[in-house]
């Protein structure tokens, strides 16, 4: 009878590491499977984040893009009517100054007479 009992306890022995590693076995993959997860998770955040980021610069250069033409619409004619309006006063300045330069053979001291040029000048 030792003989049986020597072999069933090796028996119960076999089986109980058979369990035990397959225990073992099975926790392993369990913890992978949470880490990977996790990982999964934090990589899902970030393209996430990612997208909202590409989003947001989308938006701002469709209202630059905006912003641009309307500048190019309204800035030509903005920029005609400046160029236009300098002009207009320029020429009313010189005319301004032509009136005001004296003429050949006024008298000193008069206002609007020519000063006499001075030697060495």
């Amino acid at each position: 009878m030792t003989y049986a009992f020597t072999r069933r306890g090796m028996w119960i022995l076999g089986a109980g590491c058979l369990l035990a590693s397959l225990a073992a076995w099975g926790c392993a993959p369990a913890a992978e499977t949470q880490q990977l997860q996790t990982s999964q998770s934090n990589i899902r955040g970030m393209v996430a984040s990612d997208r909202q980021q590409m989003e947001a610069l989308q938006d701002k250069v469709a209202r630059l893009d905006d912003r641009i033409s309307e500048l190019e619409h309204n800035g030509g004619e903005s920029d005609n009517k400046t160029i236009g309006a300098l002009n207009a006063r320029l020429s009313k300045l010189e005319s301004q100054m032509r009136a005001t330069q004296p003429t050949a053979g006024t008298a000193p001291g008069i206002p609007g007479a020519a000063t006499p040029a001075t030697p060495g000048a």
